[in-house]
C-alpha cells in the first residue's frame, strides 16, 4: 500500500463493501421471492384439497336427497315463501362501532330486505 494514495485505497474498500451490501439485498430478495413462491404453492395445494372435499360434500348431498320430496315441495306441497328480514344492530340494542354495525350493508343492498325465503311456517 506503500504506492497508492490513502484516498485510492478508501475507495476500493468503499467499493466492495458497497458490492457485497447490493449483494447481500439481492439475496434477500431472493430468498424473499422462494418463500412467497412456496406459500403460494402450499395455498394452491390446500385450495384443491378444499375444491376435492367440498365436490365429495356435493356428491354425498346430491346421493342423499330425496328428489321425489324435494320436488313435491318446490311445486308448493308443504311450504310458503315469507319474506325474511334481518334486524339492524340498533334494534337489537348494539354498540354502534362502526359503518357495518349501523346496518350499513353495502352500496347496492339494505339492511332489511335479504329476498323471500322459504320457511315452514315459522317466524323469527
Amino acid at each position: 500500500m506503500e504506492g497508492r494514495p490513502l484516498g485510492m485505497t478508501f475507495r476500493a474498500v468503499a467499493a466492495v463493501v458497497g458490492v457485497l451490501a447490493i449483494a447481500a439485498g439481492l439475496l434477500g430478495m431472493r430468498q424473499h421471492r422462494l418463500e412467497l413462491m412456496h406459500e403460494a404453492a402450499r395455498l394452491h395445494d390446500q385450495m384443491d384439497r378444499d375444491r376435492q372435499r367440498l365436490w365429495e360434500l356435493e356428491t354425498h348431498i346430491a346421493e342423499a336427497a330425496d328428489v321425489a320430496r324435494l320436488q313435491s315441495v318446490l311445486d308448493g306441497g308443504e311450504a310458503q315463501w315469507k319474506p325474511q328480514t334481518i334486524e339492524s344492530s340498533a334494534q337489537r340494542g348494539a354498540v354502534q362501532a362502526g359503518p357495518l354495525a349501523s346496518g350499513d350493508v353495502g352500496p347496492n343492498r339494505s339492511a332489511g330486505s335479504v329476498g323471500a325465503v322459504r320457511t315452514r311456517g315459522t317466524t323469527r
